[in-house]
């Protein structure tokens, strides 16, 4: 049998099985081919020699007890759980929907309250004047408006005597 046809090709060879390549010399930087154990000790090199204010990439390893699933174990440890603020965790506490809004019926006790469409007119008004037009109340405020203006000029008049 002719030893050629088990020669792989020149140009993009396939490779079967595990191939091996020598290791290059640390600091290569070229295009042949570089092993594992060149990557491997290129990282370790990297890491290794970060400076100490650098190098927590082991330190967060250690401390997160090298637990691949560190952010699923935080992430179920910290489930339903609420910050230390007390307004915070009635608020957190309501079951909110559509049209309701919060409000506090004691001292960290909050409830909800229904939104209705008047409540969102009122709401919506930018400015005190709308808001009393929109009520219907401008007859009224000009009335208690007058009836203060003269108490008052009686009460000036009354000073002088």
């Amino acid at each position: 049998m002719d030893e050629t046809n088990k020669k792989a090709p020149l140009n993009s060879p396939a490779l079967t099985g595990t191939p091996t390549t020598p290791t290059a010399p640390k600091g290569t930087n070229n295009t042949q081919i570089a092993s594992t154990a060149y990557v491997m000790a290129a990282i370790a090199a990297l890491v290794d020699s970060s400076p100490d204010a650098l190098n927590t990439l082991n330190e967060l390893a250690a401390a997160l007890g090298n637990d691949p699933n560190f952010a699923t174990t935080m992430t179920k440890a910290l489930a339903g759980k609420q910050p230390k603020d007390a307004t915070l965790t009635a608020l957190a506490g309501l079951a909110t929907a559509a049209d309701k809004f919060p409000y506090f019926t004691g001292n960290d006790v909050a409830s909800l309250a229904t939104l209705t469409k008047v409540g969102r007119d009122i709401l919506a008004k930018s400015t005190v004047a709308a808001v009393i037009e929109y009520l219907g109340l401008q007859e009224t405020v000009n009335r208690a408006r007058n009836a203060v203006q003269k108490e008052w000029r009686y009460l000036v008049r009354w000073a002088y005597f």
